[in-house]
């Protein structure tokens, strides 16, 4: 997790499932704590249906603050957002924008 322009931009690797869901949520949440949001997808490899119901919740809080998932083109994270329609909800960028790289 880091803070750029006001934004939190957490960064997520490897598999989102059951054995780290808990651990995931709780951690995003306490990190995002309303802010201004992007989720770095480009680093995970497996998500299960676990994981996609942790970014639907994401997704669709209300009253939060902004929110983008970042995730490249071919990932399996962008084929999961296209598939759910959640890329009809939230903003998916292929990459994180110049000012938030690190």
């Amino acid at each position: 997790m880091s803070r750029r322009d006001g934004w939190v931009v957490v960064t997520v690797q490897g598999e989102i499932d059951l054995s780290n869901i808990d651990l995931l949520r709780r951690d995003i949440s306490a990190a995002v704590d309303g802010a201004p949001s992007a989720i770095d997808l480009s680093g995970v490899t497996y998500i299960d249906s676990q994981g996609l119901h942790l970014l639907h919740q994401l997704a669709s809080q209300e009253g939060r603050s902004e929110l983008v998932f970042v995730a490249p083109e071919a990932s399996i994270a962008a084929e999961l957002l296209r598939i759910t329609n959640l890329s009809d909800v939230v903003a998916v960028r292929t990459q994180l924008p110049p000012a938030f790289q690190p």
